[in-house]
């Protein structure tokens, strides 16, 4: 692609910002740094420019389908003409990613000569190569200008979505360019340092200075003028942070090695945190960054963290191979295969590297992707959350005690330890209190006054002691802290920002969220939060949740050995330190619900793993294992080759994953004895279940109905397959802990044994249950078997009483 020049720079202009009580002025400051550190255009290389970018396209790129692009600017060597790409740029997997990408080599605008200041004069380091032009960096500024000339005219590119990148030399061109020209919707600088991003009234004894450039190396970058602010960067009226203001409300992205010392990439991040102030709280534009180990390069690494920013930023949050993010596809398989054989539970998973989606899948007649599940206790990770907020807003003290926050509720003669519970207390489950079943205890239904005139037992903030009973009474805190309803609180704070629209919970009888369980979510929003957490509070470069605030609600704040009365052995999940509301584990932290409602946060992997499954209680710990063993060791530092073949197999698994319905043996016939009965069922412990009856109907298929205590249900029974309907399984207008409250929607499948019998299998799949049932003939009688797998499980009998 060439591109024909113009031969001046139009500086285009935005509409101020305000900032506090003086408005940041943008004319008057791309004026200060036109003037005093860039200058203009050299007319003379301008003028002489023959730009030839090299351009390349993602599949599928056409003007029905305009991509994103990506200018990398850098300097080629004037020697050898080299027109290769700066070195580690992975442009496979920019392409894999959707986006155009574009290499501009500076020299084809000005040469980029080593130089020196003798004298005052700028003479080359070699004296065969032509003299530098001043000042380069404005005239190859005004080169990715033209390169975007050029871009507009091409139909495959999206002209919303272009990002300008460079490292060094590069990212001081990028910042500039885009500071001018409103068309660069993201810049990104890599290790810019001095006249990029580096603040330079942060001291750093070993960072680039205006001296150190001016008298040593590439004086040529700059105008002139540049020179008389040597030594006097505190002075200087404008800093780096003025410099990225210029971009708003348009995107920038700042990175850093942390062993570049010269670029001082806590100089250049202090830029950015300081510049930070206009795109706070405002969904128009984003700023970002990151430092990692390592040197003055760019380095892949660096390129998926921009590629994920770029993402968020352009609004193309889509499932990417795992390839292009360290993690092998046949890996995943493999993890897939071990968890259905280890635990054989999953009913939906989500995993996130880097911030993207790599896999994801439920298991039919599961759809936890797209249908909120119960979370059990993992509702408590919210719960404390919302207390986070109210935290970070200054409304909550976690040293308050609780008898303040609730004189009506609390004994007339309250105890010293009950006295001495702080909020502080009930996050680390240690309260300390003797009973922890309230909605047993009080008839009344008032759950709060139950807790609160239980015995306690210990000296609060001295014994872990697993207790749903004090996250009820942190939603209660929330309640009565923000004035709102828990979920209403956490809709405003954090379901809306990060995107979580389906989340509902179940209430006490006095309408407060239970809080320690009773949340639905689809596995995607878990994972979203998790996200949020590993991101230690940012959602797409916006802060939603004090840093302060993650780490220590994540961190450890108590011994978690006894759970449930139960010590556990060494070596698992649960004996490794408890947060606030969160478990600590082998790796990282989880939020962490009954039957295995796990969000797995890896920060060591910078990976979520979000699961969704049930009934199998006892197993859990499998469940953990199988991600440690099998997907741990998956995620490498560095992108993998492609392996389209792996890929497409692993996206087929996912799409064809099933929970096995009923076997049905094809050459046997059920005994017709066993429909069109009704069977009384006995007395069945917390579930209550009344009736159930199997009619054959006229076309062949089976109906189902089953009377519980909100009603009566009808299925159709799928003969080795799933079929869905809506069920009623509890009358209650609250949730007590074993509850099923609302619609449910189930699952049925059913089939025939070799002697006759009919086996029933009811999955109200958006719950962790599942209800067995045999139908067989017993002395002669149609008799029922079976057996509801869940909280508040129970074992079914009955015999038919209208043969």
């Amino acid at each position: 692609m060439k591109i024909a020049v113009a031969t001046a720079l139009v500086l285009m202009s935005f509409v101020s910002v305000g900032q506090g009580e003086k408005p940041f002025d943008r004319k008057e400051t791309l004026k200060w740094f036109t003037e005093n550190f860039y200058g203009e255009p050299n007319a003379e290389a301008i003028a002489k420019a023959q730009i030839k970018p090299e351009i390349f396209y993602p599949e599928g790129a056409s003007a029905e389908h305009p991509v994103p692009v990506i200018i990398m600017g850098d300097h080629c060597s004037l020697l050898t003409d080299d027109r290769a790409c700066y070195p580690d740029v992975p442009t496979n997997t920019i392409l894999r990613r959707g986006y155009a990408y574009v290499h501009y080599g500076f020299n084809d605008v000005a040469p980029d000569v080593y130089a020196r200041n003798v004298n005052g004069k700028i003479v080359p380091t070699n004296p065969k190569l032509p003299p530098p032009v001043q000042p380069t960096l404005a005239s190859w500024a005004w080169g990715f200008s033209r390169v975007i000339d050029g871009l507009e005219k091409d139909p495959r590119i999206d002209k919303s979505k272009i990002v300008a990148i460079g490292h060094s030399r590069g990212g001081k061109t990028a910042l500039w360019a885009a500071a001018n020209d409103e068309r660069i919707a993201l810049a990104v600088s890599s290790g810019s340092g001095t006249g990029g991003a580096r603040y330079l009234h942060h001291k750093c004894e070993r960072g680039e200075s205006i001296r150190s450039m001016v008298d040593r190396i590439l004086p040529h970058w700059f105008t002139p003028k540049f020179a008389e602010w040597a030594d006097r960067e505190q002075e200087l009226p404008h800093d780096a942070d003025d410099l990225l203001k210029c971009i708003y409300p348009r995107a920038v992205y700042v990175m850093s090695g942390e062993n570049d010392q010269w670029a001082d990439p806590m100089g250049e991040q202090i830029a950015r945190q300081r510049a930070s102030v206009l795109w706070t709280g405002k969904l128009t534009g984003h700023i970002g960054g990151h430092v990692r180990p390592g040197p003055h390069k760019l380095k892949p690494y660096d390129w998926f963290k921009m590629l994920d920013f770029a993402d968020n930023v352009f609004g193309l949050n889509r499932i990417v191979s795992p390839e292009s993010q360290g993690v092998s596809s046949e890996g995943i398989v493999k993890w897939i295969d071990d968890i259905e054989k280890r635990f054989g539970g999953l009913h939906g998973f989500v995993i996130r590297r880097h911030g993207k989606v790599i896999a994801e899948g439920s298991f039919a007649p599961y759809d936890t992707l797209n249908e909120p599940h119960m979370l059990w206790s993992h509702s408590k990770a919210f719960t404390a959350t919302a207390i986070g907020f109210l935290t970070d807003e200054g409304k909550v003290d976690l040293d308050e005690r609780i008898v303040d926050l609730f004189p009506d509720k609390i004994p007339a003669n309250p105890s010293e330890n009950l006295k001495q519970v702080r909020i502080r207390d009930l996050l680390t489950m240690n309260l300390g209190a003797a009973r922890t079943d309230a909605e047993n205890k009080d008839v009344s239904g008032d759950w709060e006054k139950a807790l609160l005139t239980n015995a306690i037992e210990t000296k609060p903030g001295t014994k872990f002691k697993y207790d749903s009973g004090a996250t009820y009474l942190l939603a209660c805190i929330v309640e009565r802290k923000s004035g709102k309803k828990l979920m209403d609180y956490l809709k405003e704070k954090l379901f809306d920002p990060i995107g979580i629209e389906k989340a509902w919970s179940s209430v006490s009888p006095s309408g407060t969220a239970c809080g320690g369980w009773g949340m639905n979510m689809t596995t995607r929003e878990i994972a979203a939060f998790g996200q949020l957490l590993l991101d230690r509070g940012c959602w797409n470069t916006r802060r939603i949740l004090s840093e302060g605030w993650v780490d220590l609600s994540t961190g450890y704040q108590s011994h978690s050995w006894q759970i449930l009365g139960l010590n556990l052995d060494g070596g698992r999940d649960w004996d490794r330190g408890y947060g606030f509301q969160f478990w600590r584990g082998r790796y990282g932290y989880r939020a962490d619900g009954a039957f295995g409602q796990f969000t797995l946060v890896i920060p060591e992997k910078d990976a979520v793993v979000s699961l969704h499954a049930g009934p199998t209680f006892a197993k859990t710990q499998c469940e953990l294992e199988s991600v440690w063993d099998y997907l741990m060791p998956q995620m490498l530092d560095e992108p993998l080759e492609e392996n389209p073949k792996a890929l497409a197999a692993l996206r087929k698994r996912c799409a064809a994953l099933l929970t096995k319905p009923v076997a049905n043996e094809s050459a046997a016939k059920p005994d017709a004895r066993l429909f069109g009965v009704t069977y009384q069922l006995e007395k069945n412990d917390k579930r209550d279940f009344k009736s159930l009856r199997l009619d054959k109907l006229a076309d062949g298929k089976w109906q189902l109905t089953l009377v519980t205590p909100a009603g009566e249900n009808v299925f159709e029974v799928g003969r080795g397959e799933w079929k869905r309907a809506s069920a009623r399984y509890d009358n209650t207008s609250y949730e007590p802990l074993w509850g099923m409250v609302g619609e449910r929607v189930t699952a049925v499948s059913g089939g025939v044994t070799q002697n006759g019998s009919i086996v029933l299998q009811l999955r109200p799949v958006t719950t962790t249950s599942v209800i067995d049932i045999t139908l067989m003939m017993k002395d002669g009688v149609p008799t029922l078997s079976g057996n509801h797998a869940g909280m508040g499980g129970c074992k079914l009998f009955g015999k038919a009483t209208n043969r």
